[in-house]
């Protein structure tokens, strides 16, 4: 009697001990839920390092609040540079019609100003559909990219030669590149296959090439298609002025243009775009100095069979 009632003592102390321990654990879990919830997403749920199931479930956890916390900032910061970004251009449309309503002739009861000598409606309207064609260009980036960061586009992925991509961009922007004094060559070995969407991984070095043709200025314009650990690399690398070692993280992200003025056309977007194509096909995306030039590296998984 005297070991049955020693042992139901201890056995009831424990069993208190053990269940007050997990309603507080239990507690933590709610506390910082509800602190998420009122909008601390930094918040997170405190490890004891047992690696018990709670630890298990409270790493979990933090994890899916690390995810939702990166996708709000992220949205956050699509908002502001969409805002912030789009404001000009919408600007500019809005004055190309103006002048198409006003005509070569008269006043608008807006109080804007007649277009300048020489101009004619046709002219402010083939300007303000030119306006208009550059912002659906910008939406349709930025649909991209949401599609292809959350991952709801189905793509049709197919094992694939990375030298006949290459191949095929080099024949379609050749005379692009001779008429403005670039030239273009391919290096690309043969057998570097891996599995991919042939449209987006096109779209992707198409972006690339237009940035060398844009920026660039003049020079050679290498394509290279060569294995390197396991990996298929794809790199296009030209001879122009590069991006500083500092400005090579940023200028992956949405709206970033390292040219003030911002005289050349474009959105910014470009490299977004190219990031989200690598990141879809489980891939990355480095710049490196080409000495002198930029040189912009496309690695994926390779296809060994």
């Amino acid at each position: 009697m005297w070991a049955g009632s020693i042992a139901l003592g201890i056995g009831l102390i424990g069993g208190t001990v053990m269940s007050r321990n997990l309603l507080r654990r239990v507690e933590q879990v709610n506390r910082t839920s509800e602190r998420v919830m009122a909008g601390n997403l930094s918040d997170r749920i405190p490890l004891h390092g047992t690696s018990d199931e709670f630890d298990q479930l409270a790493a979990n956890l933090n994890r899916m609040l690390d995810q939702i916390e990166r996708l709000m900032t992220a949205m956050r910061e699509v908002t502001d540079d969409v805002a912030h970004d789009l404001r000009t251009p919408l600007s500019r449309l809005r004055t190309r019609l103006e002048c198409a309503l006003v005509g070569p002739s008269g006043t608008d009861p807006s109080g804007a100003d007649p277009p300048p000598d020489g101009a004619s409606q046709g002219e402010a309207i083939r300007a303000a559909i030119d306006e208009a064609d550059r912002l659906l260009a910008t939406f349709n980036a930025l649909l991209s990219i949401a599609e292809l960061e959350a991952r709801t586009r189905h793509d049709q992925t197919t094992p694939l030669d990375l030298a006949e991509v290459a191949r095929s961009a080099a024949e379609l922007y050749e005379p692009v590149a001779e008429e403005k004094g670039f030239t273009l060559t391919v290096t690309a070995e043969a057998g570097v296959r891996m599995r991919g969407d042939w449209h987006l991984l096109s779209q992707a070095l198409a972006n690339l090439l237009d940035n060398a043709l844009k920026y660039a200025g003049g020079g050679q314009i290498e394509l290279r298609v060569f294995p390197s650990n396991g990996q298929a690399i794809l790199e296009v690398a030209d001879q122009g002025p590069g991006i500083p070692e500092a400005d090579r993280q940023s200028v992956l992200d949405r709206f970033v243009r390292l040219e003030l003025s911002r005289t050349t056309p474009g959105n910014g977007l470009g490299l977004s775009l190219v990031r989200a194509i690598a990141r879809r096909h489980d891939g990355s995306v480095t710049l490196e100095d080409n000495r002198p030039g930029l040189r912009v590296r496309l690695s994926f998984t390779r296809l060994t069979a």
